[in-house]
């Protein structure tokens, strides 16, 4: 194999670069996408999943449209109100299982003998959950796009909202990491990541 075809003499500059790619930026995001693709791909091959994400959002768009229709303001305040309280119990039931399970079932070590660094893992599943929280989030966006076109809400407004609940689901996220990891028992790591 010659240069052109990825293969490099050794003690080349495009060895040493080469060599400096792959341990750097863009091979550790390639391995950080694998782990979050695998844990994201998790939740969506079980009905558990489905199940969340449907009483996620059927508590939280119930209790918005109550408020709305009580305080007979058009505004996703009432969501955004309740949504850390939501997250509060929905984030914990993701997280639980993400690094209890791994090691109860012992597939942590078969993960780590894996060319993969342990932050890499970590980051891997951080993202995975994140990205599955914001799926049930996102579901909560045709309440805003109706919103949006029925009433003369701010979309600014909205968008400042969703930033928010993006940046307090990662809050959550992590903590629900953590919990898990400091255990192998998945109701452990709820019960933690619940209190904290």
């Amino acid at each position: 194999m010659g240069v052109a075809s990825g293969a490099c003499l050794p003690g080349t500059a495009l060895q040493t670069a080469h060599h400096r790619r792959g341990r750097g930026g863009e091979a550790m995001m390639r391995r950080i996408w694998i782990v979050a693709r695998r844990e994201l791909r998790s939740y969506f091959d079980h009905p558990t999943a489905y199940i969340l994400i449907v009483a996620f959002l059927g508590l939280a768009l119930f209790l918005a449209f109550r408020q709305i229709y009580l305080n007979k303001i058009a505004t996703l305040r009432p969501l955004f109100d309740l949504l850390p309280w939501l997250m509060a119990m929905f984030v914990p039931a993701i997280t639980m299982r993400s690094l209890a399970e791994e090691k109860r079932n012992r597939t942590l070590e078969w993960l780590l003998a894996q060319p993969v660094r342990e932050s890499d893992v970590v980051v891997g599943k951080f993202l995975g959950d994140w990205l599955f929280l914001m799926v049930a989030v996102a579901g909560t966006l045709p309440l805003a796009l109706g919103l949006l076109a029925l009433s003369d809400a701010d979309p600014g407004t909205m968008l400042a909202q969703y930033a928010g609940a993006a940046l307090l689901g990662a809050h959550y996220v992590a903590m629900g990491l953590w919990a898990s990891s400091v255990t192998r028992n998945q109701i452990t790591a709820f019960i933690l990541a619940a209190m904290l």
